[in-house]
């Protein structure tokens, strides 16, 4: 009576096996020692009730009162509240979770579901699984989300490194340079990008006599803020991933440095604008103004 039809069934036999439910409703088990026979599911009690067991459990019986339920709580360490006398069960739950962390509440909901899915294999397969069985299904099922909340963790950094345009209709550039030690010359690499992503203006731009890789950037912001006031761009935000020029530029003192002739005009020129902010963001989300200076170089 278990057996399956298989995949490739002859004709003779998937008509037996499709008519074997006529078998089972007039068949009872003659119980012998009782170890081929599911109690649950196998017809053997005489008597109305097709012969099989029927008993009724409630939800409350199986999540609060049932001793199997709570060797599976106390196993992952969630326990019922002794004090909890409520006899409603949905206040009760509402308590029982009122009073935990988001941790002990998601171990309790998972904990639940595994309860309740492997009372419904009882009931319809006939199969039943240990406590600790249920208990390593949870753990392993905590363990498998909290991996995969780290993952989304770590897409979500990866995301807020990308570029990523003004909601507004500011005009955002980003700039950078590359800087070459033995011939003193950089190469600024300039872009700029409207509220919906779109190239309004890119450049590069060679420099010659330049001592290091910090007056290499401040001439590329310079270059940047010179681009965006030639095409007339009223809206800015220059973008950079040079910290140090970021911080002269927003500083409200006066840069004293070998840059501070570089310093002041950026900063002469950025008060023509209407709107204007300076602001540093990573390599990452810098990477075509880069890609631009290497080429550029």
């Amino acid at each position: 009576m278990s057996a399956r039809l298989g995949s490739y069934p002859s004709y003779t036999w998937r008509n037996i096996w499709g008519a074997r439910h006529l078998l089972e409703e007039g068949l009872g088990w003659r119980i012998g020692n009782g170890k081929a026979m599911n109690i649950w599911n196998d017809a053997w009690l005489p008597g109305p009730g097709y012969g099989r067991v029927q008993v009724e459990e409630t939800i409350c019986h199986l999540f609060r009162d049932c001793h199997f339920t709570q060797q599976v709580l106390q196993g992952l360490g969630a326990s019922v509240l002794p004090c909890n006398e409520e006899t409603d069960w949905k206040m009760w739950l509402a308590i029982e979770f009122n009073n935990l962390n988001i941790e002990a509440c998601r171990i309790r909901a998972i904990a639940y579901w595994a309860i309740w899915y492997n009372r419904n294999k009882i009931y319809h397969e006939g199969i039943r699984e240990q406590a600790h069985e249920v208990i390593g299904f949870v753990k392993a099922y905590c363990t498998e989300i909290n991996t995969l909340g780290v993952v989304l963790r770590q897409v979500q950094v990866m995301n807020s490194f990308k570029w990523k345009p003004l909601e507004n209709n500011t005009i955002k550039v980003n700039f950078d340079a590359s800087f070459n030690y033995h011939t003193r010359k950089s190469c600024s690499g300039v872009i700029a990008r409207n509220n919906e992503g779109l190239v309004m203006a890119a450049c590069t731009f060679p420099w010659e006599d330049v001592s290091d890789p910090v007056m290499a950037e401040a001439k590329a912001c310079l270059q940047a803020v010179t681009m965006a006031e030639e095409m007339g761009f009223q809206d800015i935000c220059i973008e950079g991933d040079a910290l140090t020029i970021i911080q002269k530029i927003n500083s409200a003192g006066e840069d004293k440095s070998e840059i501070s002739c570089l310093i002041r005009e950026i900063k002469e020129r950025t008060s023509r604008f209407r709107r204007v902010s300076v602001r540093y963001i990573s390599r990452e989300a810098n990477k075509v103004a880069h890609g631009m200076a290497m080429e550029g170089r």
